[in-house]
């Protein structure tokens, strides 16, 4: 005989799952051991019916079932959208609990932009924190409140309210433009202003899959690179196509690890050979897009001893998850005779 599964979803809706075991597409009345009816093929049907009723182990006439009929009367109407309302206010509670506590969270800051964009990260967190909440916490009502029951109206098409649509709409315009204009100083001071006198000078370069670092030298100057020249599998000056011959060169120093002096502005050059990459260093508060045949231009200043990571944030193949670095932010005086001993061995 097939087995039959009845579940109750509040006072007005049953689910029932019969199950029959097959054999090869045959019902098969000869299992009769549950370990063979294992060894078959399950079937279900099921079957969603909208009616009043009681779970069928419990009979009415028991006291049991007078007492659930009592319960099930104090909550007609009430089920599923009960059930939808808590539901929606669990997830929105627990999931803003999160962001409170700050389960998940950026590194401590190490630069010395990291102050105003975590304090600009957290006023927008803050306020879509409200708007959240609000538009969360007023779905789970409106679910409950115009919730199906025999008592209520029929359903009517409402246009909505044109005055309360322009005004939220305006409220969001006017608090993404605000919080765009807010950041886009420290945003464009990275970018568009000159770096200060006397800023350490590094060109970055991403290509499948490695980070390469160069240092000018005492010269001041890069030497000059041509694509000709690249052999990525070589690492080093050959990697980014360093051109030996150029005077400039000479003194040009290129590592696979990133030294900076500590509260000294560096003049970062970023470029991509093959893809785009994306440089992304979060204790510094430092992310930006590198793109085949654009010298792109940024600085930022570390405030903070360390070693952090870097990593790639754009999918740049298959071998973007291995694709990460580390910068070792350090005394002026230790990145000084970093940087002479990697001369030394050019020599």
């Amino acid at each position: 005989m097939p087995w039959r599964l009845v579940f109750f979803l509040g006072n007005t809706t049953k689910i029932s799952l019969n199950i029959k075991f097959k054999c090869d597409g045959q019902e098969c009345p000869s299992h009769r051991n549950f370990s063979s009816r294992l060894a078959c093929f399950l079937c279900a049907g099921l079957w969603y019916t909208r009616r009043r009723l009681l779970p069928a182990p419990w009979d009415e006439a028991t006291a049991v079932g007078k007492s659930f009929r009592v319960v099930l009367g104090c909550l007609e109407g009430w089920g599923m959208g009960l059930a939808l309302l808590f539901l929606i206010w669990l997830i929105t509670l627990v999931s803003t609990y999160f962001f409170v506590a700050k389960t998940w969270w950026l590194p401590v800051g190490a630069a010395a932009a990291a102050e105003w964009i975590d304090g600009q990260f957290a006023l927008t967190f803050v306020l879509m924190g409200i708007v959240f909440l609000a538009a969360q916490l007023g779905l789970g009502y409106i679910v409950w409140k115009y919730r199906e029951r025999p008592s209520g109206p029929p359903v009517s098409y409402s246009h909505g309210n044109t005055r309360l649509e322009v005004v939220w709409t305006l409220l969001t315009a006017v608090l993404f433009i605000g919080l765009n204009l807010m950041g886009s100083r420290v945003w464009a001071s990275q970018r568009f202003a000159p770096a200060e006198t006397g800023a350490v000078q590094v060109e970055v370069t991403g290509m499948q899959f490695a980070w390469y670092f160069r240092y000018p030298g005492p010269d001041g100057k890069y030497g000059a690179t041509s694509p000709k020249l690249m052999d990525p599998s070589a690492g080093g000056e050959a990697a980014v196509g360093l051109n030996t011959s150029d005077a400039a060169a000479k003194d040009d120093v290129v590592t696979g690890t990133m030294y900076l002096p500590v509260n000294r502005e560096v003049d970062l050059s970023l470029r991509a050979v093959d893809v785009i990459h994306s440089f992304f260093v979060p204790s510094l508060r430092f992310k930006q897009d590198a793109v085949p045949g654009l010298n792109i231009h940024m600085h930022v200043k570390p405030t903070v001893i360390g070693e952090y990571e870097i990593a790639c944030a754009e999918l740049c193949g298959l071998g973007h998850y291995k694709m990460h670095g580390m910068v070792h932010v350090v005394s002026q005086e230790d990145f000084d005779k970093w940087l002479a001993a990697r001369e030394a061995e050019k020599q």
